[in-house]
């Protein structure tokens, strides 16, 4: 996979996790306490562990 590829890949994933994160609205309403906060931390660790994936592969 190309540099650019990574890199586009690598701001992508992290974009979207970030703008899911902070954005009002969710799978699971924030509101909800407990499991209001989990969809947002799938979210990111999903965009983790996509990132440490694509960094890593060859």
């Amino acid at each position: 996979m190309e540099i650019k590829q990574k890199i586009i890949r690598f701001v992508a994933a992290g974009g979207i996790a970030t703008v899911y994160a902070i954005s009002p609205i969710d799978i699971i309403p924030d509101f909800i306490p407990g499991i209001g906060q989990v969809d947002d931390s799938a979210v990111i660790l999903a965009a983790v562990v996509f990132i440490i994936r694509t960094i890593f592969k060859k």
